[in-house]
């Protein structure tokens, strides 16, 4: 294992070289091969890329009525507070930097583009979510797990260096969309199945628990809606970094 001080000068020597973490005005850019040529030694992989964070979602990584940027938002509040520098990569881009969300979209399918724009843009953290379409339409909890399965494998393909947290699904709490409000119980039964999923391919689970929302799923921005789910999402890419060298 590295020890905190190696990783300490390893970030100082990147910083001096030129290749250091990229500024949130690069959000967008795609990580050039001079991002992995910086080196001291042995110095880990994962210091030239620490920075990249890639959401890929459905709605509730866009944000939805009008709450642009979803729990991207409150996360780089909270990861700026923390001394955590950080910049969001992807081929999408609003009001609050760069992804990989998309309305609408399912799990299902994902994965082929997943995993080269993973390959693109080299994330050192990815934040999964997608479920929501899948279960609340026509497949299963056990398929949408199969299918959410494959994403986590794809940013493993396209991003070997990166920490893939796989959110929780958000049950509907109300009819607010009468057709996913029917199907409620399999997005309770993809809660049950996804713990086991995340511990077989490496991931980490992010339980966001029950947040408060606008129409019964999508998210509202009260202390209970987006903002929580985000704080407990920062506090899992936090913990995950090696030896919290980015946090404050």
């Amino acid at each position: 294992m590295v020890s905190r001080r190696t990783l300490v000068r390893s970030l100082a020597a990147c910083a001096l070289m030129g290749c250091g973490v990229p500024s949130k005005g690069d959000a967008g850019a795609a990580a050039s091969d001079d991002d992995a040529a910086c080196t001291e030694g042995e110095m880990p992989r994962w210091v030239a890329h620490a920075g990249r964070i890639m959401v890929a979602d459905n709605s509730i990584g866009v944000g939805y009525t009008g709450l642009v940027g979803g729990y991207r938002a409150q996360m780089a509040s909270l990861l700026t507070a923390r001394g955590v520098q950080h910049a969001w990569v992807g081929p999408q881009t609003d009001a609050y930097g760069s992804h990989r969300s998309i309305s609408g979209v399912t799990a299902d399918g994902q994965s082929a583009g997943l995993q080269i724009d993973c390959a693109t843009y080299r994330p050192r953290i990815v934040v999964l979510g997608y479920a929501e379409n899948d279960l609340g339409t026509a497949w299963t909890a056990a398929q949408t797990i199969e299918s959410v399965r494959a994403c986590v494998q794809a940013v493993r393909a396209g991003a070997p260096q990166a920490i893939v947290l796989v959110r929780t699904a958000i049950v509907p709490q109300n009819n607010g969309i009468p057709a996913y409000y029917a199907r409620r119980d399999l997005f309770g039964e993809y809660n049950t199945l996804v713990h086991a999923m995340c511990a077989d391919e490496g991931a980490i689970m992010v339980d966001i628990g029950a947040p408060t929302t606008t129409d019964g799923l999508h998210l509202d921005d009260t202390a209970t809606g987006y903002p929580a789910a985000a704080a407990e999402l920062t506090a899992a890419a936090v913990a995950a970094l090696p030896g919290g060298v980015l946090s404050a």
